[in-house]
């Protein structure tokens, strides 16, 4: 994620899309540790916990695609929530792309009693048949922000109950989140996944775009901001 914040110094738009090389638990940017995480579970098994820049509930990062969109604020509209809306339609009509019929939650503030950001659809994030499939969080500085978030392509709700102390019978989880895999059968590739995001973010936006690896200078920067990501279970 320090490439995340490496692209809130970038002078254009961005788009971002990776992976996680080994199952990782980020936390919103408020200091308080949730109470209801297993951090003896994670730190014995050897799962990651960082806090992230954005805002938001516990993530677990792990058999997920996550995106990374940024761009000047003066593109969008001033409140955090229509900007929102903005981003998650060509999220939208990537899942129409792939076949399924999502729909995007309105707005309406909800308390999330648990720290597990798939717990609730917030508003303008993207559902399957009820249960959410794509969990974002933004975050602003200055006259810069991006948005990132976490596309699933399946779940482990054995480790996700696990990590936050569930019982193995409980269906909470599954009765509220579901993946690619779950409503397509299968989990697409991930370059296939890359090029559908990319072409509708494209499209919706009426943009051109080429690839663009970090250069050595921005290689170090990354470096650098990586050490502002340190684990909280070290």
């Amino acid at each position: 994620m320090a490439t995340d914040e490496l692209m809130l110094s970038m002078e254009t738009p961005a788009l971002r899309f990776y992976c996680w090389s080994q199952a990782s638990l980020s936390l919103g940017k408020s200091p308080t540790l949730p109470d209801d995480i297993d951090y003896n579970y994670c730190k014995n098994n050897k799962i990651p916990i960082f806090h992230r820049l954005s805002g938001g509930q516990a993530v677990l990062h792990h058999l997920e695609l996550t995106y990374c969109f940024a761009a000047d604020v003066s593109f969008f509209p001033p409140q955090i929530t229509e900007t929102y809306q903005i981003i998650c339609e060509p999220l939208l009509r990537s899942m129409e792309k792939l076949g399924l019929d999502p729909a995007m939650s309105p707005f309406n503030p909800k308390l999330n009693k648990s720290s597990i950001c798939f717990n609730e659809i917030s508003n303008y994030e993207l559902s399957v048949k009820n249960k959410k499939i794509i969990g974002s969080a933004q975050h602003r500085r200055k006259k810069r922000f991006f948005q990132h978030g976490s596309i699933l392509l399946d779940i482990d709700f054995e480790l996700w109950k696990k990590i936050w102390k569930l019982e193995q019978n409980s269906q909470l989880l599954n009765n509220r989140i579901t993946t690619l895999k779950e409503q397509l059968g299968v989990a697409p590739a991930n370059d296939d996944l890359v090029e559908i995001f990319q072409n509708e973010f494209l499209n919706y936006f009426r943009a051109e775009g080429y690839i663009n690896p970090l250069d050595h200078e921005e290689c170090a920067s990354v470096k650098i901001l990586t050490g502002k990501y340190a684990r909280l279970n070290d």
